[in-house]
């Protein structure tokens, strides 16, 4: 009972999930990845070993209609699932069983795949896959914005109570964008407030790292982005202040903090 959406972007070779639901922690079960080859939301009757098992046929070159086929066929509940695939070499699959609880229905297009089922409205899956594709901005950023508009436009009937999103990328060691709220009143608010966090705090990281290893043109940059989207985080504050070689005119434990960082260092 979710509503979820699937993504590759190639110019990036970045892969996300972001998912939304009435029930708790719909991040434990529904989103899957794996870098450089594919992603995966299983819900309906939710059967969380689709993940594994269809990320790992897609692993050995399996197209995702092939291994979302074959995972289907090895399932006795198939007609209670609900799953989208997409692989970065694999294409685009989803299935709608027949026993998912009205409305239920997916769209896939362009590298994307939508589902949901005990929707409010069925425009829904075609609202959320639209508004995906006009978003502007990072995959995380799309990726919520087609989320939201899909539950405007009639999302999970019960209402939502938590949600999730997971961007990944294939020559990053971690997620890009890692992020779950378990439950929640308004759970897509709180969502897109730790989305920003995640992006800004990502952009903080790479700065901190330019600013050790001397390169401190990136470091600038980095951190201007991640001042950018959180002005008054005094961690990101700090660093921006330090990379642009202005005064810590922050709290006394900023500036003790200035202190104690040697200038060779950053």
């Amino acid at each position: 009972m979710t509503l979820s959406i699937c993504a590759f972007e190639p110019a990036t070779g970045s892969l996300g999930v972001a998912t939304t639901t009435g029930y708790f922690a719909v991040g434990v079960d529904v989103p899957w990845i794996h870098p450089g080859v594919g992603a995966v939301a299983t819900q309906g009757l939710t059967e969380p070993g689709y993940g594994p098992t269809v990320l790992e046929l897609l692993r050995t070159g399996r197209p995702a209609r092939e291994a979302l086929t074959f995972a289907l066929n090895n399932d006795g509940h198939a007609d209670a699932r609900q799953v989208a695939v997409v692989g970065t070499t694999a294409g685009t699959a989803a299935h709608t069983g027949q026993s998912c609880i009205p409305y239920a229905a997916h769209a896939v297009a362009g590298g994307v795949a939508v589902v949901g089922n005990l929707l409010s409205d069925a425009e829904a899956i075609e609202v959320a896959l639209g508004a995906y594709h006009r978003a502007k901005g990072p995959l995380a950023s799309r990726l919520l914005a087609g989320l939201e508009a899909g539950d405007r436009a009639g999302g999970d009937l019960r209402g939502v109570r938590s949600a999730a999103l997971i961007v990944r990328r294939s020559d990053a060691p971690r997620p890009i964008v890692d992020v779950r709220i378990d439950d929640d009143d308004d759970p897509l608010k709180s969502l897109r407030r730790l989305v920003i966090r995640s992006t800004a705090y990502d952009h903080l990281g790479r700065g901190i790292n330019a600013m050790f290893e001397g390169r401190r043109a990136d470091a600038r940059l980095e951190t201007a982005a991640a001042h950018g989207l959180l002005p008054d985080d005094e961690q990101i504050k700090f660093w921006f202040l330090r990379a642009h070689n202005r005064p810590v005119t922050l709290s006394p434990r900023w500036k003790e903090l200035d202190q104690r960082l040697r200038p060779g260092d950053v």
